[in-house]
């Protein structure tokens, strides 16, 4: 499958052989950071929304046609911290934005932004 391109240019999203599956990943052109979108299954077609926010895919089944997906993704930054999230105010704005990852993808409730942010 051929690359997509940001529509900003900033980054390519491709997928890669893994063990038989094929994940869907992001490389950043500036940094050169490579992220993995996707955790399982076999994806094609990789199609990066105009703003970035999701990436939308065919995912393949053994029992079925490809059906289209949306991977979403959030980035919670903290440029004032190290290699992992120490101070108190965003250890708390760090548990509160997992919580409501989790609440919308895992439990299905509409996704509301934490208050703290």
């Amino acid at each position: 499958m051929a690359p997509a391109a940001a529509r900003d240019g900033s980054a390519v999203y491709s997928t890669a052989d893994d063990a038989g599956h094929s994940p869907a990943w992001r490389v950043d052109l500036g940094t050169g950071e490579v992220t993995r979108l996707t955790r399982s299954g076999a994806y094609t077609d990789l199609c990066p929304s105009a703003d970035g926010r999701y990436t939308y895919a065919l995912r393949n089944h053994v029992d079925g046609p490809p059906r289209p997906v949306r991977a979403d993704a959030k980035l919670l930054y903290f440029p004032d911290e190290g290699h992992w999230i120490a101070k108190p105010g965003n250890v708390k704005i760090w548990y509160e934005t997992v919580t409501a990852f989790l609440d919308h993808h895992v439990l299905g409730a509409a996704w509301t932004r934490p208050p703290m942010l």
